[in-house]
């Protein structure tokens, strides 16, 4: 794991000063380690930070210059080099350590911008064909590792993070119709083009994609697409068991590391899924480190559930509390690390985690994220189900929203939307496009006149769905899963750690899309097949438990706390002067959209 830098120079040459300023914006990323390398023109000048996890000897000093050919830049795990080297041998190729990073060059050699259809892994990856003068660059399917860049007619700039390509020199310019659309919807990317951030100019790779810069243009592709066609057909016993194996081949092969392991336990199903896999295959004395956040109030509070798991299964366990002193103490350290809005303040709890994290001395830890995106583990799958079935039916409609009241002990709201999205999809979002336009709707009153006026004609970000399979689609490929990858990134690269997806292996959530909608919610319940892989493996109030926090944190009682509103005060004191709000005193549900989007300004 590690931070990746470069300028390619169309027309002169670099001040290597700038690699150097980029290298140290990033120097978090990467402490075990740090390289420039220069070509002899000074047209490219390329850096490098590394986080020793892997063969922790190996290319610690200097850069990986493949034959005089490639020279390879590479953020990221490939939890299937070993079996690739043994692929690669019998071609010719050669080995000189056990890192994964030496099975690049040779399936770039043989495979050319296909390379990555034959990785398992999370990874960014920059190589600059010496011989040739191009830049290829590829990033990991769903986005666990970022690529941003900048084009313009002298020079290609890429970094791992933002804050490297204007460390670099380029200027910082707010995008400002991403910032229309967070304010008001508090959405934090452009679903409908991925490759836009929050600053005109920057632009980052897509998952899956690759590109291919020569001569200053670029040639971009997808090497890998999620397919959501339901293909299988047979038994739910048989899945269950095709889902396990696929499981813990991913858990075993991130296990595999040089420096100490542990495991985020949330007292949910997903990570508590993590941590039971993972015993399997624990090879080492002591006991694993588990960590958790915990907070004061019940109602968002998960020791309760850590502590049934940890009655089950024995761990050296760690807790950090928290409180509103995050907002207070941690807030711009972190939105300077996220480079971008966040959605809500469960992101300060995941930075908490992390700290503790550091401080225990561990390196790499594994995560549940990906299974409520996969597997249609939020409430919200239901209604999206409520509606495809009343689409074929009312009474199957009824009959689903009474098996939802059993489990939850309340029926989902079946709301007049919800009729009008059943039979004549597409006309809501229509006519709340008319409203916008003509009728200016209070959610836009607290938007300064002019900046309102310039934005207000977007187009809603969010699609109708009537299918639960294009909503999972679109949870996972498209808008939820990649913001939630981008906090932990930042949060954890911030503090020297690397994060591991278990649920996330390409194979596994290729296989979950293959499988009927009734797989995953089913009589009431998200997560099915993963409930029943885990029923007897788990206490029952874990694999059946119904409610679900995560690391949430009671915000609304937070922001009421009088230093708290004092800073949204003046953020929109800040925010009025550069014309984007109107200021007023008095509480708004967006106040706190306003007070995280003043940080950047």
């Amino acid at each position: 794991m590690c931070g990746i830098a470069g300028i390619i120079s169309h027309t002169y040459q670099i001040d290597p000063k700038r690699i150097m300023a980029m290298s140290e914006s990033i120097k978090h990323r990467g402490p075990d380690g740090k390289w420039e390398w220069y070509q002899d023109d000074l047209r490219v000048g390329l850096a490098y930070r590394r986080l020793a996890i892997m063969d922790k000897e190996a290319f610690n000093q200097n850069p990986f210059i493949w034959q005089n050919k490639y020279v390879v830049l590479f953020n990221g795990e490939i939890y299937n080099h070993q079996e690739l080297r043994k692929q690669l041998e019998p071609k010719g190729f050669r080995f000189q350590t056990k890192s994964d990073v030496e099975v690049i060059p040779p399936l770039y050699q043989l495979y050319g911008t296909s390379m990555a259809e034959h990785m398992e892994g999370m990874f960014a990856i920059a190589i600059w064909d010496i011989e040739n003068k191009t830049l290829f660059a590829v990033r990991d399917r769903f986005g666990e590792k970022p690529f941003y860049y900048a084009l313009d007619k002298n020079e290609f700039v890429f970094a791992s993070e933002m804050k490297s390509i204007i460390a670099g020199g380029l200027t910082k310019e707010w995008n400002g119709s991403m910032l229309f659309d967070y304010l008001v919807y508090n959405v934090v990317e452009d679903a409908q083009d991925a490759h836009k951030t929050f600053y005109n100019k920057i632009f980052r790779l897509p998952p899956a994609h690759w590109l291919l810069l020569k001569d200053g243009a670029i040639r971009e592709g997808e090497y890998w697409t999620l397919n959501n066609a339901v293909t299988y057909g047979g038994k739910l016993e048989d899945a269950v068991k095709t889902f396990s194996g696929l499981f813990d081949y991913s858990v075993a092969s991130m296990l595999k590391a040089d420096k100490t392991i542990g495991f985020s336990v949330s007292g949910g199903l997903d990570s508590s899924a993590v941590y039971t896999q993972a015993l399997k295959y624990w090879q080492n004395d002591a006991l694993p480190n588990t960590f958790t956040v915990r907070v004061h109030e019940n109602k968002f509070d998960e020791g309760p559930y850590v502590n049934t798991l940890l009655n089950h299964y024995s761990a050296n366990h760690h807790e950090v509390w928290v409180n509103e002193d995050l907002i207070l103490q941690k807030l711009p350290q972190i939105l300077y690390h996220q480079e971008e809005p966040i959605s809500d303040l469960t992101v300060l709890a995941q930075w908490m985690l992390m700290e503790k994290v550091s401080e225990k001395k561990v390196n790499v830890l594994l995560d549940g994220q990906g299974a409520d995106e996969t597997l249609a583990g939020y409430n919200y799958f239901y209604e999206v189900l409520l509606k495809q079935l009343g689409a074929q039916s009312w009474r199957k409609m009824i009959m689903a929203n009474r098996a939802f009241f059993e489990k939850q002990g309340k029926y989902y709201p079946i709301r007049m939307r919800m009729a009008g999205d059943i039979y004549f999809p597409g006309i809501l979002n229509q006519l709340g496009r008319l409203k916008r336009r003509y009728l200016s709707p209070v959610y836009f009153s607290f938007l300064n006149r002019d900046f309102l006026h310039t934005y207000k004609h977007n187009d809603t970000p969010f699609p109708v769905f009537n299918d639960v399979n294009q909503l999972l689609h679109y949870r996972t490929a498209r808008y939820g899963l990649h913001k939630l990858l981008r906090y932990a990134d930042r949060n954890s690269m911030a503090h020297g750690i690397e994060v591991r997806f278990p649920f996330l292996n390409h194979k596994l959530v290729e296989f979950i899309f293959t499988l009927p909608l009734e797989f995953k919610l089913h009589d009431g319940w998200t997560k099915f097949i993963l409930r029943m892989m885990m029923d007897k493996q788990l206490p029952s109030s874990i694999t059946w438990r119904i409610n679900k926090l995560g690391y949430h944190v009671p915000s609304d009682k937070w922001l009421e706390h009088p230093r708290v509103k004092e800073m949204i005060r003046e953020s929109k004191r800040k925010m009025a002067q550069s014309g984007i709000v109107r200021f007023n005193d008095r509480a708004h549900p967006r106040d706190l959209a306003i007070f995280i989007s003043s940080h950047f300004l």
